[in-house]
């Protein structure tokens, strides 16, 4: 007796084997293009980074250079206005004229060197 294949089982069989492998090709290219973008994010990030230090290098060897030329940058401007500040306001609390009071002076300088 010779068997004769059943078609329809077959086909959907194939039509089975088919959706299966199908659904792992979409998941693998989902896994594929995460680990893609990963790598791209990572990247991206090193490149803002570097982008960013640029400048501050830049930055801070040119004060280091105005410094040894003896100017005064900016940030030296802003401690000095603060130290002018607390003298201001430590006369203003004693009354004492920097001229007329040695004790003054003092205080003037573990104000200024403090």
């Amino acid at each position: 007796m010779n068997y004769v294949p059943d078609v329809k089982s077959i086909i959907t069989s194939g039509m089975r084997a088919v959706d299966e492998r199908r659904i792992d090709l979409v998941s693998e290219g989902r896994q594929a293009v995460d680990a893609i973008s990963g790598v791209f994010e990572d990247s991206l990030q090193r490149v803002r980074e570097r982008r960013n230090l640029i400048p501050r290098r830049l930055q801070d060897d040119l004060e280091h250079r105005l410094h040894t030329l003896g100017f005064a940058t900016r940030a030296d401007l802003r401690a000095i206005e603060h130290q002018l500040a607390r003298l201001v306001a430590l006369r203003a609390q004693t009354g004492a004229k920097p001229e007329t009071d040695p004790s003054y002076r003092e205080v003037l300088r573990t104000t200024i060197s403090g």
